[in-house]
């Protein structure tokens, strides 16, 4: 007999004596189901008991606590929003509010465009040079980048970019700033919910000992009963895991004013100050008298920074030593941790 004669018979013995496995069949998934992150190969999403949450994707609007795509049931929860008497674009709502935007008290008109928060408006009356400096320094700290058309002295026309847009226009009276979006907001934030695991089903009860079977129970005629396998009992699903929260906002900056002028803020409270004791050449040409120094306290009370606000010269360098051995008890503002810019006014005696 030939050899691949030989072959072929063999290769037919085999298949005859091997027990046909029974086909592999895949979950159907419907059209515009999602598939388990699981199938994808992702070690961790969709596993049950756990709770994936979307990154915080909001815009915060520069030198405030407000963020863009807020809605408003949610701003109302932390400001305090009043009806708008302008007229608001078609398919927007307005809502007014007295803000601080980099420690200055201002008007804010705030923009929703389908509950979120789009744009936002401020007017600050009467800033000092000063104040005005201030918040140019604060926006280039946070990287925003200045194109000016006008700068000079309190009249500047410049626009600032960075994640967010902010034209800024100021004259003698006013400050006047539009914030916006420098592109689209990404879609609201919805947070995973995993679809329920199904509970394990009882394996099926084996007749006592001795007992008969009913004809027909074991199967097909002339088909032994199959002894069906000891199940072990289902794993404990793993506790779910706590969804992480957003990161906190960073603490307001506020600005109390000058010494002997009204403010609606309360006044920081010293908890510890300091004796300034003249120089050696301030005591020889007889100079002495007060030295007005502005100080940024942190929330935990200690001085961040000092500057001069009245300048004696031969007195400033030790005004400022002394200015940042003082120490405040912690500021609150609304019941929330903030740092604040505290006026000081540092006494030298003969």
């Amino acid at each position: 007999m030939p050899l691949a004669a030989l072959l072929a018979l063999w290769l037919a013995a085999v298949a005859a004596t091997t027990p046909a496995s029974p086909p592999v069949t895949r979950p159907a998934v419907a059209r515009g189901d999602s598939v388990p992150a699981a199938a994808a190969g992702s070690p961790r999403a969709g596993a049950p008991g756990e709770a994936a949450s979307a990154p915080d994707t909001s815009l915060r609007v520069p030198g405030t606590v407000l963020r863009f795509g807020s809605s408003l049931a949610t701003l109302q929860r932390r400001v305090r929003l009043r009806a708008s008497t302008a007229t608001p674009p078609a398919g927007a709502t307005l809502r007014e509010a007295t803000l601080r935007i980099f420690g200055l008290s201002g008007e804010a008109v705030l923009t929703f465009e389908g509950d979120r928060l789009m744009r936002a408006s401020f007017k600050v009356d009467d800033p000092s040079p000063a104040e005005l400096d201030y918040v140019e320094d604060q926006l280039a700290r946070e990287g925003f980048r200045r194109s000016c058309t006008q700068r000079d002295g309190l009249e500047r026309r410049c626009e600032w970019n960075a994640r967010a847009k902010v034209s800024y226009l100021s004259t003698k009276g006013s400050l006047l700033m539009e914030v916006a979006p420098a592109g689209p907001l990404p879609p609201p934030r919805t947070p995973w919910v995993p679809r329920p695991t199904p509970l394990p089903t009882a394996p099926p009860s084996l007749p006592a000992a001795g007992s008969a079977v009913a004809p027909g129970a074991a199967g097909s005629a002339g088909a032994p009963a199959s002894t069906p396998a000891h199940a072990s009992p289902p794993a404990a699903s793993p506790a779910a895991a706590p969804a992480l929260s957003p990161a906190p906002a960073p603490p307001e900056t506020l600005r109390l004013a000058a010494l002997g002028t009204p403010d609606t803020l309360a006044p920081a409270r010293v908890r510890d100050s300091c004796r300034a004791e003249r120089p050696e050449r301030a005591r020889a040409n007889g100079v002495f008298g007060r030295v007005g120094v502005a100080v940024l306290v942190d929330t935990s009370g200690v001085v961040l920074n000092a500057a001069i606000t009245r300048s004696v010269p031969v007195l400033d360098a030790a005004a400022l030593e002394c200015a940042r051995r003082y120490r405040f008890e912690p500021y609150r503002h609304r019941g929330r941790p903030a740092r604040v810019w505290v006026p000081l006014s540092i006494r030298f005696l003969l």
